[in-house]
């Protein structure tokens, strides 16, 4: 990529493969993108927006193992996230950002204990915390962000059967997913 090397990582669910992903990865110093998919939380998010993780709130583990104590908080780099902001507006229609949940468990998102975790300041829940404590802990700058898949709050969590117009947007994101991840790098 413009002479300098490029690696693409592609990992499981989960935030201890995300967070091993970017903490082994041997390239201090550089830019690290993390993409995927995310569940939104605030009512003003549809199936098929974007949205750019500012902050994101430990509720995963995997950022206790770099100091960061149970629900904190751990940000992106803030130059990297702001240009990601200008590059990514004008590529797609919906987008917006700002505080995040992080998750150990999909599976916790059926638990009505599980979203009494969870502040209703958070407006995606997704796995972010792990790959920020991880990038900063190895000197990367890092920014992270989502398409919505489920609206796990209404009635339409991943578990659930979507109406034909969300399956169509979902497959419309995933068609674009790669060379979306792709343009947005080559500009950061």
């Amino acid at each position: 990529m413009r002479g300098e090397a490029l690696t693409i990582i592609a990992t499981a669910i989960g935030p201890s493969m995300v967070g091993d992903a970017i903490y082994a990865l041997d390239r201090p110093d550089s830019v690290c993108l993390y993409s995927g998919t995310c569940g939104g939380l605030h009512n003003d998010l549809e199936i098929g927006d974007y949205f750019i993780v500012d902050r994101a709130v430990c509720g995963d583990g995997y950022a206790v193992h770099f100091g960061h104590s149970s629900l904190s908080e751990t940000s992106g780099y803030f130059r990297t996230l702001e240009s990601l902001k200008t590059l990514i507006t004008p590529e797609v229609k919906r987008v917006d950002h700002g505080l995040t949940f992080t998750t150990n468990s999909v599976v916790r998102e059926t638990d009505a204990v599980f979203w009494g975790k969870v502040s209703d300041k958070c407006r995606i829940i997704e796995m972010a915390a792990a790959f920020y404590a991880g990038a900063a802990a190895t000197g990367k700058r890092a920014a992270a962000y989502f398409w919505v898949t489920d609206l796990p709050t209404r009635g339409k969590s991943l578990f659930d059967t979507l109406a034909p117009e969300d399956m169509r947007t979902k497959q419309d994101r995933y068609d674009r997913s790669v060379t979306l991840d792709l343009e947005l790098l080559f500009a950061l």
